[in-house]
């Protein structure tokens, strides 16, 4: 199965343990082929950087598609409305049987929507990440997620078979702040890679080495 993954507020960084990695990367070792289309910030050292657009395989097996959001008015719009036209042409070519929109928002939704409502074949999931903790925490973030970013989620709701949540914060969300039903949603809870009790040892074992600390 090929398995698109997009997430342009996600600022994929390889080797970090968020959900965007791993997801993509179990989704290797179950037999997909899998292509993840990321904005052009990642973190470097702990701090976001910007870079540059990039089409590259990654060890893992995922194949890494950084693109730039396309220029409305100035960079904090840009930012906030993450309009990249070039996913219609990128789609066309991958032809995905599945899609998961990560952090579900953004004016590129409406791209998936026409993607996916002339091949209907291919299924669209999304998830939330949001919350009235983490977003809309202010007047403007509240108006602006509600009538702008609720404007595309509407128009793309149909086309979508589930809305996953990761938290019940995030469900709740959902449901006050864009009124999606809960049948419509499914809880996706974060997973993680279990390291074993070597290699955990191993890890603790640099830390006190590099700080020096005794028996």
């Amino acid at each position: 199965m090929r398995i698109v993954h997009i997430g342009l507020a996600a600022h994929f960084t390889p080797d970090m343990n968020y959900q965007d990695e791993i997801i993509s990367e179990i989704n290797v070792l179950d037999g997909h082929d899998v292509v993840y289309i990321s904005d052009s910030y990642k973190y470097v050292d702990g701090i976001l950087t910007h870079v540059n657009e990039e089409d590259i395989p990654l060890p893992n097996g995922v194949r890494l598609i950084r693109l730039e959001y396309d220029t409305v008015f100035n960079n904090v719009l840009s930012e906030k409305l993450r309009k990249v036209k070039k996913i219609n042409v990128l789609l066309e070519q991958i032809s995905p049987d599945v899609i998961l929109f990560h952090g579900i928002g953004g004016y590129s939704l409406l791209y998936v929507r026409e993607y996916v409502k002339s091949h209907p074949h291919t299924i669209l999931f999304a998830d939330c990440h949001a919350s009235f903790d983490n977003s809309s925490r202010n007047i403007v973030s509240l108006l602006y997620n509600k009538y702008v970013n609720g404007y595309f989620i509407r128009k793309t709701k149909p086309y979508i078979k589930k809305i996953f949540y990761v938290a019940d914060e995030c469900k709740l969300y959902l449901s006050k702040l864009y009124h999606i039903d809960e049948s419509s949603m499914e809880w996706f809870p974060l997973g993680g890679l279990i390291f074993s009790s070597k290699d955990k040892e191993a890890a603790r074992q640099v830390v006190i080495n590099q700080l020096g600390i005794e028996d």
